[in-house]
């Protein structure tokens, strides 16, 4: 997916103790089973995370992960390796024509699940808010202020993260500014590619020096 992703922060956001929230599923009771609805939430999300050709599965992978951590968040819970593996068994059994039969996914998986610090609604949200309290970068200066807030909302979560890449999901971030996925997409490409105040490795955003 091409519209998720960045890093970098500024000293200037305050108030952000997302680290806290996200931790705090460390000491959350383990679950071993899930109720028949929230399966079918996980099987519609493998739908979308579909490996090409190419047979590149950082992004998909990402993506399932960003649903189970934000899922975990909601539920107040920390899943068990169990639920774990069978998530990736079958997105597996989803995507087996593109996967290398040796290749340990469920590794893959469980790494990506640790760099998903900022799961989707209130913590997005908040940071969306931070971001308005700081100034953007000046080379954003001539674009409108959504693509400002874009930029910053990039550093306010980069911070978060400390030296860490982040998972930003697109669609989220495009709720959360009240503009068109395709939009938010676009911006971040530009903020990556020509703008280089992010940069980007495969299908996560990572903020350029």
């Amino acid at each position: 997916m091409n519209e998720m992703n960045e890093r970098h922060g500024p000293e200037e956001a305050e108030g952000l103790d997302e680290t806290d929230e996200t931790d705090a599923v460390e000491e959350k009771k383990e679950v071993n089973d899930l109720q028949s609805e929230l399966w079918l939430r996980i099987d519609k999300v493998i739908g979308q995370c579909e490996v090409h050709q190419d047979k590149d599965v950082n992004g998909p992978l990402f993506m399932l992960a960003h649903e189970v951590r934000s899922m975990e968040e909601e539920l107040k819970v920390r899943f068990s390796i169990a639920l774990c593996a069978e998530a990736v068994q079958r997105w597996q059994q989803g995507n087996h024509p593109h996967l290398d039969e040796n290749h340990d996914y469920l590794a893959e998986f469980l790494d990506k699940l640790s760099l998903v610090r900022f799961p989707k609604g209130r913590a997005l949200l908040r940071a969306v808010e931070s971001a308005r309290g700081i100034q953007p970068p000046k080379r954003t200066e001539r674009l409108c202020s959504d693509f400002q807030l874009l930029a910053s909302l990039c550093r306010v979560l980069q911070y978060q993260a400390d030296k860490k890449p982040f998972f930003l999901d697109g669609r989220s971030a495009a709720k959360a500014l009240g503009r068109p996925h395709e939009t938010v997409a676009s911006w971040l490409r530009a903020l990556s590619d020509r703008l280089r105040i992010i940069r980007r490795a495969r299908y996560i955003y990572i903020a350029a020096d």
